[in-house]
């Protein structure tokens, strides 16, 4: 996706599609409060211009972050995440499988999954920012967030347990999964 990653609409439709039902999977799998009827929850044919552009702005920064992997724990990273579609998060025990295993030790103890999901956030928070997003109760139509601020902050989002990093870190595998079976 390096080469092709501003010139390919088609191809950054297809990973911003998958992106967003990766995001609406992930809303009910990890319990988050967002309700079915929520600008943020449709499916790509339904869902509003703003969060189309939200999703092709993950998918093109992609390069950026898969850039900042080592190349050896890239390749292992997109082996184990085109394995399957369980949901990993750095805080769980047991992974799947051998690949599994080694991922997501090297993810967690390089901090590489933390680093890249960090990254993400740090790319929406720049993004609600320069869109004309205030901090406040979430309100679409007032383009107000809770959730734009600073991933080290044990205060913000929750703190370190709060589902919404973890939803940060599927959106990263789900970028892998895309990243293998491109390749």
């Amino acid at each position: 996706m390096r080469e092709s990653c501003g010139r390919d609409t088609a191809l950054i439709d297809s990973w911003a599609a998958s992106l967003q039902n990766n995001y609406v999977q992930m809303n009910d799998k990890l319990d988050l409060p967002k309700k079915p009827d929520d600008p943020a929850m449709q499916s790509w044919p339904k869902l509003i211009g703003y969060f189309r552009e939200s999703n092709r702005a993950t998918a093109r920064d992609w390069p950026n972050k898969a850039g900042a992997l080592e190349p050896g724990l890239r390749e292992s990273t997109t082996r184990w995440a085109s394995s399957g579609d369980e949901v990993f998060t750095p805080r769980d025990a047991e992974p799947a499988s051998d690949v599994a295993d080694y991922v997501a030790h090297h993810l967690t103890e390089l901090g590489a999954l933390e680093l890249l999901s960090e990254m993400e956030h740090g790319r929406w928070n720049c993004e609600r920012i320069m869109s004309g997003w205030s901090s406040g109760q979430r309100d679409v139509g007032k383009k107000l967030t809770d959730k734009a601020k600073p991933w080290d902050d044990p205060d913000a989002l929750g703190g370190f347990d709060d589902p919404y990093r973890d939803l940060d870190c599927q959106q990263i595998l789900c970028c892998l999964r895309l990243a293998e079976a491109k390749a």
